[in-house]
């Protein structure tokens, strides 16, 4: 095993992925504070769109409504998520533009399109009400629109302009805000209110996320090549195709590991302790929001390090990345030790802020989750696999763990389902990453005629 692995990275670069690899390199030129910064405020703004919306559903509605967008996103989200592929961020990471944009532009409409179809035919074989069944409807054809403008935004992660990435995230989330309060205020109907984020997220895709990524296409891009599936063309879909599926099953996994909990809770106490457990888990996510952000601003960066052999880069991006987590998951632990009951009281109302200890195990859940943010090096160094094993083993051990608190000590235990969990997903991880550096730099011989372009700066 470890021998196959080893040829399978050992395998030299052509003199063209060199040239292509440097002048990729060459062209990560802004400082990564800049763009972790920019990729920071894009990120949490989108946050707050999607935070916004458990608020107004907690001001003006009632638990139940929040448990049933819950139940929603937890039936879109992990096939959504699954027919993502992750092809953003192997956008963002292809460095020397391997395959052309329009093969994972055709890829992510086609799987977002039978995804929700698929979703909508469970939701109808599962007998839910019809409230429900409509909202789930909607939410899957948001998450479309979604897709497709998180496909446009990979150009943007690529050319490394985080600052237009921010951009288009900042404006979707004043959209999100704007219809979905004026919506659900005047009528308190939660499937118009979802609906209208069909309408603004597929304004934004054809306003702002196309007009944004066409600056960073280039000419060649610009043209669509002949991608039809006949004979001739198969040779190029099915390496990728076969490349980028295990990304996808990780992004299944990801998305049942959120919303684990949440299915146990549903099942065993109903909706009202489902929506109180998300309003307020969904606090300490802006951490892991931000955490977001560092890792995204990283993925050019790692990438460009594994292309031009840069050891010394890639570990000290490693460290530096590592200490910010650190920070922001330590920073988010004494916020809700120190003032978590008076920002509950302040967002939600009086029944979710008598909550305040449970905000305190999950902030130390979402620190805990940080520490695992790193699925920009495993994009880098292609070893999907790897990965997927890892997220396969966090999601057997958080099943167990769930099964065995969650029927006895309700909320608390699945957050401290969570907590156990990430911990062992920490030592898997770092342990998984010591061990690819070995093999991938230190094992692997240089070569003499390409040198480590040192247009990058010091993380």
């Amino acid at each position: 095993m470890r021998s196959s692995m080893h040829q399978k990275i050992a395998q030299p670069f052509s003199r063209h992925e060199m040239r292509s690899a440097k002048a990729s390199a060459c062209e990560v030129q802004k400082p990564f504070v800049h763009s972790a910064l920019w990729s920071v405020i894009g990120n949490a703004s989108q946050r707050f769109g999607q935070w916004a919306i458990l608020i107004v559903l907690a001001k003006l509605g009632t638990a139940e409504l929040i448990g049933m967008y819950a139940l929603a996103l937890a039936a879109c989200n992990p096939l959504m998520m699954f027919s993502y592929m992750q092809l953003g961020t192997v956008l963002a990471a292809d460095s020397t533009q391997e395959y052309p944009f329009a093969f994972y532009w055709r890829i992510r409409v086609l799987l977002c399109s039978i995804a929700a179809v698929v979703i909508v035919l469970v939701s109808l074989a599962c007998g839910m009400s019809a409230l429900q069944m409509l909202v789930i409807f909607a939410l899957a054809l948001a998450k479309v629109f979604e897709g497709l403008s998180d496909m446009r935004q990979g150009l943007l992660k690529r050319a490394d302009r985080m600052d237009l990435l921010a951009l288009t995230q900042v404006i979707r989330a004043l959209v999100t805000v704007v219809l979905f309060v004026l919506v659900f205020s005047m009528t308190s109907d939660l499937f118009l209110s979802v609906f209208s984020l069909v309408c603004g997220w597929a304004g934004c895709l054809v306003l702002v996320d196309l007009p944004l990524s066409r600056k960073v296409m280039s000419a060649a891009e610009r043209m669509p090549p002949d991608l039809s599936w006949k004979k001739s063309n198969r040779k190029q879909w099915q390496p990728f195709v076969a490349s980028v599926l295990p990304l996808g099953l990780i992004s299944l996994v990801v998305s049942a590991y959120v919303y684990l909990p949440q299915y146990y809770l549903k099942v065993n106490f109903g909706d009202v302790s489902l929506g109180l457990f998300v309003a307020v888990a969904s606090l300490p996510v802006v951490l892991e929001t931000i955490a977001r952000s560092v890792a995204q601003a990283t993925i050019p960066r790692f990438a460009a390090f594994c292309a031009s052999r840069d050891e010394a880069g890639f570990i000290r991006l490693y460290r530096n990345s590592l200490l910010a987590f650190l920070l922001i998951g330590t920073s988010g632990v004494l916020i809700a030790w120190l003032w978590g009951e008076l920002i509950l009281s302040w967002l939600f109302n009086p029944e979710i802020a008598d909550y305040h200890s449970l905000l305190l195990v999950m902030a130390l859940a979402t620190a805990t989750s940080v520490l695992c943010s790193y699925a920009s090096i495993f994009v880098s160094l292609k070893q999907y696999t790897a990965f997927l094993k890892l997220w396969c083993f966090g999601l057997a051990s958080l099943a167990i763990l769930g099964f065995l608190l969650v029927p006895t000590y309700g909320v608390y235990g699945a957050a401290w389902a969570i907590v156990a969990s990430n911990v062992i997903r920490i030592a898997l991880i770092h342990n998984s990453i010591y061990k690819l550096l070995k093999i991938s730099f230190r094992e692997r011989p240089r070569n003499p005629k390409y040198e480590p372009s040192r247009a990058i700066p010091a993380a």
